[in-house]
């Protein structure tokens, strides 16, 4: 018999911790240095492989923070 964990009431320690998402270790938005033009692109490459189409590598570029530079007109 398997527990149903969509059914089990959340704790109210789970639930606390799942409020507190800021710890010691987040990084400040000035520390946060922007990546290569060439790591971000071996990492467009790497995420294009894997994704199933084209809708689904968009979103992991735009959650990775990768998305290709707009073309000027």
């Amino acid at each position: 018999m398997g527990t149903n964990l969509s059914s089990t009431p959340a704790t109210t320690t789970e639930t606390i911790m799942a409020a507190n998402t800021t710890t010691d270790k987040d990084i400040a938005d000035d520390e946060i240095v922007p990546l290569a033009d060439e790591t971000a692109s071996q990492a467009q490459r790497v995420v294009a492989a894997y994704a199933l189409d084209a809708d689904e590598c968009r979103m992991l570029f735009a959650m990775l923070g990768i998305e290709p530079a707009a073309k000027p007109e």
